[in-house]
């Protein structure tokens, strides 16, 4: 290993430290620890667009979270603040700086980036004395993003000459973070999304520039110095760029129930035959009937438990995130989609999935104080604003955590007098025209 590939090790100590070293220390610019994140009685009340940043102390054994910002700020999705238990982080989340700083340096404060959507940020950072002996002022900064991955890189220049005495932030990262696509190429081989959720670590490494000038003096500290730490957090959550749409059926085309209606071979019409004259108001037929495994149909929901627990694989995300995809592209056409829903135990009839109980219409989107959701109707009730099929409290929220889509709450008279007093969506399917 080379001088220059040298990273400081346990047994390097700031009392190694000379004057004609180059040991700085980063740290966030204070317009970056202004941006905002405001809550009142754990709601999110106003925030930054772009992100905002937050700390955890160091303590012996670790970081310590447990402050009310911090519980708050990890427990939220920073896309849709949908809550959710906790973010992954793993080892990302250790606190590892270079034994040649001062020991406040090491043993400080920890700062998360936040971010709040996907795209390109401008991060600004200070350069700042890490070693009150070190009087060297200038020298390399290079950064780092790891774990490597597809999701996040560095735009801007990875190395830069810099100088603690200069006017600061000296520092400017410029980082884009992809949105990524509902398709194969994004799933791992256990069929888990590659990076639903990821923290990353944004790190500093400081080189002395003595070798380019006769008059700098070649100090004692080797190798490269790991002068700054940060955790960027983003999430590619499927709650990105929600749109509001009322309805694309007019309430004056909803199509109530009729437990006389007889299909043309004479038996009887059910739910699912309703939501498909529902569609065809507006000149819409579902693309498919019920068939294991067709690409016209998102299964992400299957109880045949009946514990109200997820029966699918891990691969239901993928089917997940490609519902949710193709609801908001095809809403924003216009077209409405039929979905089957889960409200009790067992099934009626001869449901494949052996799970759906009932059958509905997407026909919008929103968000509100509790989240993203897509409006229905529900053909087994009559219109009506109050408990009626053409509620505007007929929401499917979509928890961009548990990868569910289901009601809370008020809805209407059918989801109030079903088993479980809930709707949650079991699989949808596309439409084509007529």
């Amino acid at each position: 290993m080379s001088e220059k590939e040298y990273v400081s090790f346990v047994y390097d100590s700031p009392e190694d430290v000379k004057w004609c070293d180059f040991v700085p220390f980063i740290e966030l610019a204070q317009k970056e620890l202004d941006r905002k994140y405001v809550f009142d009685n754990m709601k999110i009340i106003s925030k930054d667009p772009d992100f905002h940043c937050f700390y955890a102390d160091k303590v012996k054994d670790g970081l310590n979270t447990k402050t009310e910002d911090s519980l708050i700020t990890m427990k939220r999705c920073p896309v849709c603040d949908n809550k959710f238990k906790e973010i992954k982080g793993g080892d990302n989340f250790e606190y590892n700086l270079s034994n040649y700083l001062d020991e406040d340096k090491q043993t400080g404060k920890k700062y998360f980036i936040y971010l709040h959507h996907r795209g390109e940020f401008e991060i600004a950072f200070n350069v700042i004395k890490g070693n009150k002996k070190a009087d060297d002022p200038d020298g390399y900064i290079d950064i780092q993003i790891s774990p490597s991955s597809e999701g996040i890189e560095i735009i801007s220049n990875k190395r830069l000459t810099v100088s603690w005495k200069a006017t600061q932030p000296q520092i400017t990262v410029k980082l884009k973070v992809k949105k990524t696509k509902s398709d194969e190429s994004n799933i791992d081989a256990n069929g888990n999304w590659k990076y639903p959720e990821e923290v990353f670590q944004l790190d500093f490494f400081a080189t002395d520039n003595d070798d380019e000038h006769w008059y700098d003096w070649k100090g004692k500290v080797k190798g490269s110095v790991h002068c700054g730490q940060f955790n960027i957090i983003s999430r590619n959550c499927v709650c990105e760029n929600w749109s509001t749409i009322s309805s694309v059926i007019p309430i004056s085309n909803f199509v109530v129930y009729d437990r006389n209606a007889k299909k043309p071979n004479g038996t009887k019409k059910e739910c699912y035959d309703f939501t498909v004259d529902q569609i065809a108001k507006v000149n819409y037929k579902p693309a498919t009937g019920w068939i294991e495994g067709s690409s016209d149909i998102f299964v992400i929901f299957k109880d045949a438990n009946n514990d109200q627990l997820n029966d699918l694989d891990s691969h239901f995300k993928q089917s997940f995130r490609a519902a949710i995809e193709y609801l908001k592209k095809s809403l924003s056409d216009g077209i409405p989609s039929i979905a089957g829903v889960d409200d009790k135990k067992g099934y009626p009839g001869n449901q494949g999935d052996k799970t759906t109980d009932h059958f509905i219409v997407i026909v919008g989107m929103g968000k509100d104080d509790i989240g993203c959701y897509f409006r229905f109707f529900d053909n087994a009730v009559t219109a009506g604003e109050n408990g009626g099929g053409t509620s505007s409290q007929n929401k499917l929220y979509c928890d961009c955590k548990n990868y569910t889509l289901k009601t809370i709450g008020t809805t209407n008279l059918a989801v109030e007098h079903s088993n479980y007093k809930y709707y949650q969506v079991t699989h949808i399917r596309k439409s084509i025209p007529l």
